[in-house]
């Protein structure tokens, strides 16, 4: 079994991922500010057609920083107390084991089928896709 070489530096593949956001992402809609909060979030869940779906005001971003660089609380929206949290952040962890784990044994030569990585990148995404509800 020949193994294709990959980047496996976390700070390199980091930049990259944040690369291909802005690469398959449509971002032309966005102000510099509204660009980078749209990016964190496809970044974030992982599905660039988070941008298509984005509604914001005009002075959205600019009031919602003013008031972050002013000290204003973040508030939770009702029902994400820290118990859900907790949980949430629990199931991305295991998930992001399990993608790991699958990755160093195909690394390793012993398997025979993407199937693993690819149940672990479904499970990972899935994952995902319930925190942002």
């Amino acid at each position: 079994m020949t193994v294709r070489p990959y980047e496996k530096n976390p700070s390199a593949i980091y930049e990259m991922s944040f690369a291909t956001v802005r690469q398959e992402a449509r971002l032309d809609r966005f102000g510099p500010g509204m660009e980078a909060l749209a990016i964190r979030l496809i970044h974030a869940c992982g599905m660039v057609e988070v941008a298509d779906r984005l509604a914001f005001s005009s002075g959205a971003y600019a009031a919602g920083h003013a008031a972050l660089q002013a000290g204003a609380p973040v508030f939770f929206a009702e029902g994400n107390n820290q118990r859900r949290m907790a949980e949430l952040a629990t199931r991305i962890q295991a998930a992001q084991t399990m993608l790991h784990a699958a990755a160093a044994t195909f690394d390793q030569g012993k398997l025979t089928s993407m199937l693993p990585i690819l149940q672990a990148m479904v499970t990972c995404s899935e994952t995902a896709v319930e925190v942002t509800q």
